[in-house]
């Protein structure tokens, strides 16, 4: 496992799947999530080479090179937890992005990374959703007050 930060001209979602061949250093990513759909389904795009998008320092690339002559493929899960929907570029374009040399190490690191946050996540949702119900009901006894004062 190795932690890098990648310089893409893309601000990828948290969670997202990301994968490198070690022949031609080609980096790829999913549309989706790592864990809504198998691997073998996933709808990908290019990203491009590796040369284009070097990690941050050198350390990093050291390591990710290691990886690379380990297997022929290494696999990345996204950690961009600031990811915004409405606007999804920064101005840097960096992405911090763990390594793992096998798919299988790739979601075991996951699975229980990722429950916590989905568990905050669902949490904070449904506290956003109560709060717009409570503002909705006292516009409504507003209304009626209004009507009936009218």
């Amino acid at each position: 496992m190795k932690k890098v930060t990648l310089g893409l001209r893309r601000n990828l979602a948290h969670g997202t799947l990301i994968w490198i061949y070690s022949n031609d250093k080609k980096v790829y990513h999913s549309r989706k999530r790592f864990d809504t759909v198998a691997f073998t389904d996933q709808d990908y795009s290019y990203l491009g080479e590796l040369e284009k998008m070097p990690p941050k320092n050198k350390t990093q690339s050291k390591a990710l090179s290691q990886l690379l002559k380990g297997s022929d493929r290494i696999y990345g899960i996204c950690l961009n937890e600031k990811f915004d929907q409405i606007s999804p570029y920064n101005e840097t374009g960096e992405v911090e992005v763990i390594f793992f040399p096998t798919l299988d190490k790739l979601k075991t690191y996951a699975e229980t990374e990722f429950q916590e946050l989905d568990h905050k996540e669902i949490q904070r949702r449904q506290d956003a959703k109560q709060l717009w119900l409570e503002k909705g009901r006292t516009y409504l006894q507003k209304e009626k007050q209004r009507n009936k004062e009218a």
